[in-house]
């Protein structure tokens, strides 16, 4: 028996943790609505839940100002995605465009293709003129491809 609270004169008897049941499920996958579950069974504790991104660092574009990026894991409906160019102190700023790449009805990766900006003296008005039209070969770049909610 242990005594509860100091000099308070009564005790109360040994409190053992109810026994719980592991659940033999799959985790579900994370979700953008928090809910506090339903569920009376206890998750293992080598359990994983399904990822909601597809995340890739340290890439550098080819000599065609292009790179073909396959994700870490397949979307079933078109993820969004994010790509944050790495440009010099002083360079000209990048842009980048995607194309997804699908196999068997499911998003498995993207190729991108990075145009570098450039300096154009235009000397007519009416030109019609691509500021991005510059080869962005060897520019670093990272990407992030995010289940749609």
């Amino acid at each position: 028996m242990a005594l509860f609270g100091r000099g308070l004169g009564f005790y109360l008897p040994f409190l053992s943790a109810p026994e719980m049941e592991l659940s033999d499920s799959t985790p579900p996958p994370e979700a953008t609505q928090a809910t506090p579950g339903m569920g009376s069974k206890a998750s293992r504790d080598d359990h994983r839940h399904p990822r909601l991104t597809s995340s890739h660092g340290g890439l550098v574009l080819d000599a065609n100002g292009t790179a073909v990026i396959t994700f870490t894991r397949t979307f079933d409906t078109e993820p969004s995605i994010v790509i944050t160019g790495k440009t010099a102190a002083g360079a000209m700023p990048a842009s980048f465009d995607y194309t997804l790449i699908q196999a068997n009805g499911l998003f498995t990766g993207a190729t991108v293709k990075g145009y570098k900006g450039q300096v154009v003296n235009v000397a007519l008005l009416g030109v019609n003129v691509n500021a991005f039209g510059g080869n962005a070969a060897g520019l670093g770049f990272s990407l992030i491809a995010i289940q749609a909610s």
